[in-house]
């Protein structure tokens, strides 16, 4: 029991106003820029059906889901996941979904996120767009991730693009094996290219032609510039239909370059990660000096038909909390409103008064803290550390001004006090939270 009382579970953790107010400030600045792009905020169940995700093509591995079974018996999971149910709740909605844009801010669960951490518990933000089958529909989910990692703060990063079904009509012409077109695969995000050279040899089936073979052996080296990775394409000598995903491709850059965000985009066509949840466009982020994924997203339209209507469907997910561990990292402060503007410390006979002097400067628009008067040293010690601008010691006669910022001490008239009031700025303190 003693250890209990001092632990918490593996991968949970308690958030301190410390840690958990730099996350609100985070969200709440992603909810502006979703809002801003009429996204509509939406929520969806904390816990699921895990048949709902055991059944999916998404990307979790059932092993990294927690579950546990509710009174009737039926198995259920922490949501692992937003984006799935979302689709759940948008196919099974009789409203019209197209050009449908809709946002979240939710804890998700995972016993291993997709980026091996060690966090069951963690906050994502991010957009879901739904009814837009266009390349302009995935520059502008895009272009949100871009202004989201911009918004926070973030300038030295990349999007990495690719589409998934470049991939798969590759694998429909060569034909593999089952086993041997995921040991591929395998071999393709290793990047072990010694490896590959040898697989490709032994593997690829007879009459596959050469200049296919040749790109089999070349995916890794698919990476760059868009406009260097699309000069290589051009010298396999693809068919009309093998070339179409990155015509379209090709569009959703020239797009994203016509906005001016064309400087944070590569190609990378052998990112194929998490290969049967997406049909077509996708991407990931990343930082300048932070090995892990920080946004992912694209285009996942089979989720929407496995509930039984096939909606265009896109969106990305990005990981507050790696945000966070990435501006530690980067020494990046967040700048937080001020929380507290004035601490009122009073003697026990004069409760009362010293409330009615509270409320009317709390109806004013500042945020008021109450002590009883003890010792006045410490009470400031105490102000100081949670930077409390102004201690206000109260007496019938006049109030004494104790102001931990510029450190004066005066005394002023009640009414005087409060008169002045309509001059300050409400929440006036900027304070950098690391």
């Amino acid at each position: 029991m003693e250890y209990f009382k001092s632990q918490v579970p593996r991968g949970a953790k308690y958030e301190y106003y410390t840690s958990f107010e730099p996350k609100e400030i985070i969200s709440g600045q992603l909810k502006k820029l979703f809002h801003q792009y009429g996204y509509r905020q939406i929520a969806v169940p904390t816990f699921e059906y895990f048949d709902l995700f055991k059944d999916s093509k998404g990307p979790l591995e059932t092993s990294a889901m927690l579950k546990f079974i509710d009174p009737e018996g039926d198995v259920l999971v922490l949501r692992p996941d937003c984006t799935l149910p979302i689709a759940k709740m948008v196919a099974n909605s009789k409203e019209d979904p197209k050009y449908l844009r809709l946002s979240y801010i939710s804890n998700v669960f995972r016993g291993s996120d997709l980026n091996e951490s060690s966090a069951t518990e963690f906050t994502q933000g991010g957009i879901e767009y739904f009814g837009d089958g266009s390349p302009g529909g995935e520059a502008e989910v895009i272009l949100i991730a871009i202004k989201a990692l911009l918004e926070l703060g973030f300038q030295d990063f990349q999007l990495d693009l690719s589409n998934i079904n470049f991939f798969k009509n590759l694998l429909a012409r060569v034909n593999f094996l089952p086993q041997d077109q995921q040991q591929y695969k395998s071999l393709i995000l290793e990047k072990n290219f010694t490896a590959l050279a040898l697989f490709i040899q032994e593997k690829v089936p007879a009459g596959v032609p050469d200049n296919l073979r040749t790109l089999l052996g070349a995916m890794p080296n698919l990476y760059g510039r868009p406009e260097k990775v699309f000069e290589k394409i051009q010298s396999y000598d693809l068919s009309t239909d093998d070339a179409a995903p990155l015509r379209h491709l090709q569009r959703v850059v020239e797009i994203l370059r016509d906005y001016g965000y064309g400087k944070y985009i590569h190609l990378d066509l052998s990112l194929i990660n998490h290969f049967d949840y997406y049909d077509g466009t996708l991407f990931q982020g990343y930082l300048t000096g932070h090995g892990k994924v920080i946004v992912q997203g694209g285009r996942y339209d089979p989720l929407t038909e496995s509930f039984g209507r096939k909606i265009p469907s896109l969106g990305f997910g990005i990981n507050i909390d790696e945000v966070i561990q990435a501006m530690k990292k980067f020494n990046q402060s967040i700048e937080s409103p001020y929380y507290t503007d004035y601490l009122v410390l009073y003697e026990d006979n004069e409760r009362r008064e010293a409330f009615q002097i509270a409320e009317t400067i709390r109806n004013k628009g500042f945020v008021v803290e109450m002590n009883a008067k003890t010792d006045l040293k410490e009470q400031i010690i105490g102000a100081q550390k949670k930077n409390i601008k102004e201690i206000i010691v109260y007496s019938e006669d006049r109030l004494e001004l104790i102001d931990l910022i510029g450190d004066d001490v005066s005394k002023v008239y009640q009414n005087t006090f409060i008169k002045s009031l309509d001059d300050k700025d409400r929440n006036f303190s900027m304070v950098p939270i690391h």
